[in-house]
């Protein structure tokens, strides 16, 4: 059995679904796939979007073989299945955050929901991305597959340790509050950043140490003024995209992590904080709540007061704390990597080819 591994643009910058692809196919036995990208040389997201919607399908026309099970790694590749045929073909749809949250009805989209609709099998990450894949494009629950992410536990595992802080400049007395993501409205920093403004009220110095680039448009700028308002600048410190050997230090030396996401597919930072060791605060919505389990404190992050709260318990309360990590490093032993690309294997073996 060979499988066409559609995997889009080929990167060495492992974040978010590519993370997911690159997890996964890794742990898979030598000569299984047969993968398919397309190379940028110099990345934008115009040349990229041009590139993977009008010369990629032609990329994948020439190096498929009609006889492979064909896995196409990312919904926003569910496309190519309006512009040719493949048999067999799995789809990992992570979530459908463009249709769903952000009401995207482009043509692209459109296609996207279309080729997803097309495929013989579906690979998605939380029991609520399935939900959610079903409610709004009518394919039934034996389609679809639920194949949680994994933690790499020899990158995140407890080692705590402040000396990264001192790296940044942050005093080790320092309370520091961690955050990772990017600063699209989605992801919710506004209100992180409320919070943080109630925090200081009881704790004058307390730090906010975003990881992540920004985002698109004027999503920095947007928090930064944000910042300004609250008078915040002395207490918010930002890294940018940082690799994955650096963000388990920040985890490690974080007194806490926040996750006041919106909407996720799955929420994979959740883990890795707990499997550092990090107490969590999460939000309460979407699929955060399966992944979180009763490991991570829950609370309506559209209300930065309730952020605040929680907080301010798990700074000041020891016995609260460790209760909390405690339960986050028995929780993250239910997401495993290896066990994921079995998942994976067992379903390309089920499509009749052996």
């Amino acid at each position: 059995m060979i499988v066409d591994y559609i995997n889009g643009r080929k990167t060495q910058s492992y974040y978010g679904t590519a993370k997911y692809s690159h997890e996964i196919s890794k742990r898979f036995p030598p000569g299984l796939i047969n993968r398919i990208e397309y190379p940028l040389p110099i990345y934008s997201r115009y040349i990229d979007g041009f590139t993977r919607r009008y010369l990629y399908p032609h990329i994948v026309k020439i190096f498929q073989k009609t006889d492979h099970v064909h896995h196409i790694t990312n919904q926003d590749l569910a496309f190519l299945l309006t512009r040719m045929e493949l048999p067999r073909t799995v789809i990992t749809c992570y979530d459908l955050i463009p249709w769903v949250y952000y009401k995207n009805r482009s043509a692209y989209w459109k296609r996207n929901i279309e080729g997803l609709c097309r495929a013989d099998r579906i690979i998605t990450i939380s029991e609520f991305s399935k939900n959610e894949i079903m409610a709004h494009t009518g394919i039934p629950a034996d389609r679809i597959d639920v194949i949680y992410c994994g933690v790499d536990r020899g990158v995140f595992y407890p080692r705590r340790d402040r000396n990264p802080l001192k790296e940044l400049g942050i005093h080790e007395d320092r309370k520091v509050i961690l955050s990772v993501g990017s600063e699209e409205p989605r992801k919710n920093l506004d209100a992180l950043i409320g919070a943080i403004a109630c925090i200081r009220e009881e704790i004058p110095d307390i730090v906010l140490l975003k990881a992540g680039s920004p985002g698109m448009g004027g999503d920095r700028k947007r928090t930064l003024a944000l910042i300004r308002t609250h008078r915040l600048e002395d207490n918010v410190i930002f890294t940018g995209d940082i690799p994955e050997d650096l963000l388990a230090k920040y985890y490690n030396a974080a007194d806490l992590f926040v996750f006041p996401s919106l909407y996720e597919g799955f929420g994979l930072p959740v883990i890795e904080a707990m499997a550092c060791g990090c107490p969590v605060i999460a939000s309460n919505s979407s699929s955060i709540p399966e992944v979180a389990g009763d490991a991570a404190v829950m609370v309506n992050s559209s209300n930065p007061a309730e952020i605040a709260k929680a907080a301010l318990e798990l700074l000041t309360q020891e016995e609260k704390r460790m209760e909390v990590v405690k339960k986050g490093l028995a929780r993250v032993s239910q997401f495993d990597w290896d066990a994921g690309a079995k998942k994976t294997i067992r379903i390309y073996e089920s499509m009749g080819i052996t």
